[in-house]
């Protein structure tokens, strides 16, 4: 008996020494980690700073040419950007004598496989004092990183504010994916639920009363055999592995005046979309998200699908 708790007391005293040392170990990670943190952190107030220094830069030199160099080719491309900036100059009275360095603001990003492929931010400038005695704010929206859209990189926004007046220059371009993904879904449920009237309500007014559009929808749902599995693991519906997802890819186009959008169109392609009928299908479709001046053209205008063989059926037509 004696030897036995002889026993356990060396081993509770080499745990002992074996934790302590382990714990030693480890404190230059939560250090590192720590220091990690505090570096991504440093990291983003630095370049929202220095983006921050160029811009009330511009706005003290009034130069037009610098800062339409800040900005991202998209908002560079808007026919009124240059009398927006100039308007924005006017409005600007004075040369900056001191501002808030506190530029931390909101972010949003996003990897895949390992690759950061959206870093999108957002800051407030508090507190923008000039030479003749004005303050502003101002509010500056960028993407840091736009895989999807490269165009979109840079400064996308920037509104100056005083008082309760203020003036914008450019155009946030916010992503449509979630748009494209919640249509994707209700549109592939509609083919595997073989519904007509899900898919006609999905149109937009002008395709959904094409003379022959029911007889298009009909040969679509034919072509579509079985179920989308959408993951299932055979033999167990409520079970998914992931690997048989179909793939949803969202592209968007929009038109821009005076900082607000008239007319915004997505397309949206879904790859690898598997069925319980053993077929795989590639579904395309067009949308308009919003169309000012012609509400009969907000929905999906057009439907391609193309099954393994490459053989298509399209519904509707393409108004852009």
């Amino acid at each position: 008996m004696k030897a036995m708790k002889l026993h356990k007391v060396i081993c509770f005293l080499l745990s002992c020494s074996i934790i302590i040392l382990s714990g030693c170990s480890l404190l230059p990670g939560i250090q590192s980690r720590a220091e990690m943190l505090t570096s991504e952190v440093a990291d983003e107030d630095k370049a929202n700073l220095k983006t921050t220094q160029d811009v009330l830069n511009c706005f003290s030199k009034k130069d037009i040419k610098a800062l339409k160099a800040l900005l991202c080719p998209k908002t560079q491309r808007l026919t009124d950007t240059d009398h927006q900036i100039l308007a924005a100059f006017k409005f600007f009275d004075g040369e900056v004598t001191f501002f808030n360095k506190d530029v931390t603001g909101n972010q949003e990003d996003d990897t895949e496989y390992g690759k950061k492929v959206l870093l999108t931010r957002g800051w407030n400038i508090e507190d923008v004092l000039t030479t003749v005695g004005k303050k502003y704010s101002i509010y500056i929206h960028t993407y840091n990183i736009c895989d999807a859209d490269k165009s979109r990189e840079g400064i996308t926004d920037i509104t100056v504010t005083s008082g309760v007046k203020n003036l914008k220059i450019g155009y946030s371009w916010p992503l449509y994916d979630s748009d494209g993904n919640d249509l994707s879904y209700k549109l592939v449920d509609a083919f595997s639920d073989h519904s007509m009237n899900g898919i006609k309500s999905m149109l937009c007014p002008k395709s959904s009363k094409m003379a022959d559009i029911e007889t298009q929808i009909e040969d679509g749902l034919n072509f579509f055999k079985g179920n989308a599995t959408e993951g299932v693991v055979k033999g167990n519906s409520l079970l998914y592995d992931g690997d048989h997802d179909y793939h949803t890819t969202v592209s968007d186009d929009e038109t821009v005046k005076n900082g607000k959008p008239t007319r915004t169109s997505i397309t949206v392609i879904n790859e690898n979309i598997e069925t319980d009928a053993n077929k795989t299908y590639k579904i395309e479709f067009h949308a308009n998200i919003l169309y000012t001046g012609d509400e009969t053209r907000k929905g999906i205008t057009q439907i391609i699908i193309i099954d393994g063989e490459g053989k298509r059926i399209v519904i509707g037509e393409r108004l852009d």
